[in-house]
């Protein structure tokens, strides 16, 4: 055999499997962590989820009307939904709200002067477990 069938026959020295071997590791180390990390975010977003599910079904039901009458406040006059969702307390109140009308344009080119320049629509605030959101809609 020549020098150099021999030195290609001879396999790794130790310091190049040394090498390999940190390499492997970091790697490893790497997506371990790529791991609990995209663990991490999927358990906060499924904590987000159940958070925001009775608002969602809250505000569907508000919606449809499927939601007991609201009572009148006394005192502002504004309509009041409560009651229990899933065995958690909610409070739904409906404020007016005045808006600014999209068919009408900064410029007003071309706009009828008929055209009112904000619209009234109703903002709904749903608190329910601990969490709060509110919308605008037309009823």
């Amino acid at each position: 055999m020549t020098a150099t069938a021999r030195q290609s026959a001879r396999g790794f020295t130790l310091l190049e499997a040394v090498i390999a071997l940190v390499f492997m590791a970091l790697i490893l180390i790497a997506s371990m962590e790529l791991r609990v990390q995209s663990m991490r975010t999927g358990s906060d977003v499924a904590v987000t989820c159940r958070a925001v599910r009775p608002i969602e079904a809250l505000s569907t039901m508000l919606v449809e009307r499927a939601l007991p009458r609201p009572e009148r406040d006394a005192v502002t006059g504004l309509l009041t939904w409560r009651g229990e969702y899933q065995d958690e307390p909610y409070v739904i109140v409906r404020m007016p709200e005045d808006v600014a009308n999209p068919l009408v344009s900064a410029e007003r080119e071309g706009v009828d002067e008929a055209v009112p320049t904000t619209l009234r629509l109703w903002r709904y605030t749903i608190t329910c477990a601990g969490v709060e959101k509110s919308f605008l809609w037309h009823r």
